[in-house]
């Protein structure tokens, strides 16, 4: 680290604030940097989706270049204050959040974009954001604080060596979460295909009737074909409503049971990792309250409507109902009906009070269509291996991204050095303690 020296952001950075437009001059005009797309992204996304109508005077005050860094600059929380995002490339006619503070470089070769990119979210810059931020009412950055904040940075060589290192894992986790998305549109489009339009393998033979029983035409307005039923969500497996054990006493936390709640099914199809845990004591003290692995999760307080599939023997909050599977190759054609339930879990779940609740005896008696077992078999059949295939890319990504995590500290503090460092080193460096 003889090289490093400490920087402050004021000697090396201009600030400026974003736009902040009412509601009506959304929808329409040029690109727009979301707070969100700040909080959410360590670099500024390939494509802005949102539009905002904007002057060329706002265009070239708030414009977003190549090297440009943003923070969060005022939240409700400190875990959203301070959060980054840096811009590598140039963005024509784009604006930012006027939640937002953009930093950019006064001097060029001093800082590498990739590596300023992981610095901002390291432990090391998050401390020092929370050391300055003020939550006596609302938690925010002003540019006297910005001034203050320190970089301790190596020579532009070596931040060009540990950004790259650092962006091969970034790169490989999208390369993953591109494939999961593709096989995730794959297997619904299937679905919709034989479930939705009812053009599944066979159907061209298949009778088709309408509630009275009467044949009708293929295509008709809720007409099933035979043999298929109208079901209760109950009736595909056992319901199950989590609960939390008593937080009074600490040791019921913390241990190897899985404690699933709503955050933790941001993480996409199968959820492997929990923010929380429980002791064997404390799931055994709720012992009716388990759910084995490929049990169906769905959300029914606060944000309803998202739904997971567990992937170990596990436990949930109040605020999740789970779905015991009576057969298991139900699981993929349920998985898909559950989603496409989601506007009718929010419509029951609507009461009129602060935060939506769907309760157990309604979300059992959810009505579902169940095909014959048939169908069922063949949809599984082709599903399964897709979800399988993204089962290991998330389990992938998850070692890919605690490596990172892993690296991420020791790179950014020079407590790893990056002298003759080849990246097929770095996963054993990854495990040896810092």
């Amino acid at each position: 680290m003889a090289n490093w020296k400490t920087i402050s952001l004021g000697e090396y950075f201009d600030f400026s604030s974003g736009l902040s437009k009412s509601a009506d001059q959304f929808g329409s005009g040029y690109p727009f940097l979301s707070f969100k797309e700040v909080f959410r992204n360590y670099f500024v996304p390939e494509s802005l989706v949102s539009l905002v109508n904007t002057t060329k005077k706002e265009r070239e005050k708030c414009s977003v270049r190549k090297g440009d860094i943003f923070l969060t600059r005022t939240s409700e929380t400190n875990d959203e204050l301070g959060m980054s995002c840096v811009a590598l490339k140039d963005y024509p006619n784009a604006t930012f959040n006027g939640f937002t503070k953009r930093l950019r470089p006064k001097f060029k070769g001093i800082v590498d974009p990739i590596f300023i990119g992981f610095y901002l979210r390291s432990s090391q810059f998050r401390a020092q954001i929370s050391a300055y931020s003020n939550l006596s009412t609302r938690a925010s950055l002003n540019n006297d604080i910005l001034e203050r904040l320190k970089l301790n940075i190596p020579p532009i060589d070596e931040q060009l060596k540990i950004g790259r290192i650092l962006m091969n894992y970034t790169n490989l986790i999208e390369n993953n979460n591109q494939r999961i998305q593709l096989l995730e549109e794959m297997a619904a489009e299937i679905y919709k295909e034989w479930f939705v339009r009812f053009r599944f393998p066979g159907y061209e033979s298949a009778t088709f009737v309408d509630q009275e029983g009467k044949e009708v035409p293929h295509g008709t307005d809720g007409a099933l074909p035979l043999g298929w039923e109208i079901q209760r969500v109950k009736d595909f497996g056992k319901i199950v409503t989590g609960k939390t054990p008593s937080k009074k006493d600490d040791s019921n936390f913390n241990g190897d049971i899985p404690f699933i709640k709503t955050p933790d099914m941001k993480q996409g199809m199968f959820l492997s990792t929990t923010e929380e845990t429980l002791s064997k004591k404390g799931a055994n003290s709720q012992s009716s309250q388990y759910i084995p692995k490929h049990s169906i999760v769905v959300s029914c307080i606060g944000t309803v409507g998202k739904v997971g599939i567990s992937t170990k023997l596990s436990q949930t909050n109040q605020q999740i109902n789970s779905v015991i599977l009576k057969r298991k190759m139900m699981l993929e054609y349920l998985y898909y009906t559950l989603i496409r339930m989601k506007p009718m879990i929010e419509s029951y779940s609507a009461t009129g009070a602060t935060m939506a609740n769907l309760s157990k005896s309604k979300f059992e008696n959810l009505k579902a269509v169940k095909p014959n077992q048939e169908v069922i078999e063949k949809f599984h059949e082709v599903a399964n291996p897709m979800f399988l295939e993204i089962k290991i890319l998330q389990q992938k990504n998850e070692t890919l991204q605690q490596t990172r995590d892993l690296l991420l500290p020791r790179l950014i503090s020079g407590k790893l050095s990056v002298e003759n460092l080849t990246l097929s080193t770095l996963e054993a460096a990854s495990t040896v303690s810092s």
